[in-house]
């Protein structure tokens, strides 16, 4: 369900204000070629296909820091898919958050000086893996806005997740308050 959440920032090449953020569930409207609803009942159903599912990650490549600057390099992602693999092989372990596993600082470190001869700071590593609750909350209330008004054949199922993920992030935030650091949660 995490995959229906996505927005991309407009550029250039889009009929939108640039630098402005637009839905974009799935990340392939544009070439969707049938209902949205449908597209994603599909997905469930092919989901349900599998004794064991695919490992699924997800990254924000586009994750500003505080003074608004893109917070890792560009060469960064290819860190993030060396991770996943070693992740996918059970080389290296993981935190978990209240939507998903992330990575572990100390099996970061070594891959951002091997990878792209980079120091990667703790500071950015926590300011990056922090799990901001409001700011999913927000994030899932405004999905739900979207595919109310937008989606008409929506299953009922996406909600229902969407709900569920919104109960366990409050409990989060009372257990651990509204940022939760890596490796403090559970």
């Amino acid at each position: 369900m995490k995959a229906c959440t996505l927005k991309s920032e407009t550029t250039a090449t889009t009929f939108a204000q640039q630098g402005g953020r637009k839905p974009q569930p799935m990340a392939n409207l544009n070439v969707m070629t049938y209902p949205l609803g449908e597209y994603i009942q599909n997905n469930i159903d092919f989901g349900h296909q599998f004794d064991k599912v695919p490992s699924i990650f997800s990254t924000n490549y586009f994750l500003r820091n505080r003074e608004g600057e893109i917070a890792t390099s560009k060469l960064a992602k290819k860190v993030r898919l060396h991770w996943a693999e070693k992740r996918v092989h059970g080389e290296v372990g993981a935190y978990e958050t209240p939507t998903g596993l992330i990575p572990k600082y100390e099996d970061l470190v070594p891959m951002f000086k091997e990878l792209i001869d980079e120091d990667y700071p703790r500071e950015g590593y926590e300011y990056q893996f922090s799990f901001r609750c409001d700011e999913w909350i927000a994030k899932l209330e405004r999905s739900k806005d979207y595919f109310r008004k937008n989606v008409p054949d929506c299953p009922q199922r996406v909600f229902d997740k969407w709900d569920a993920l919104i109960q366990t992030i409050e409990e989060a935030k009372q257990a651990h308050g509204p940022e939760i650091k890596p490796g403090t949660y559970k």
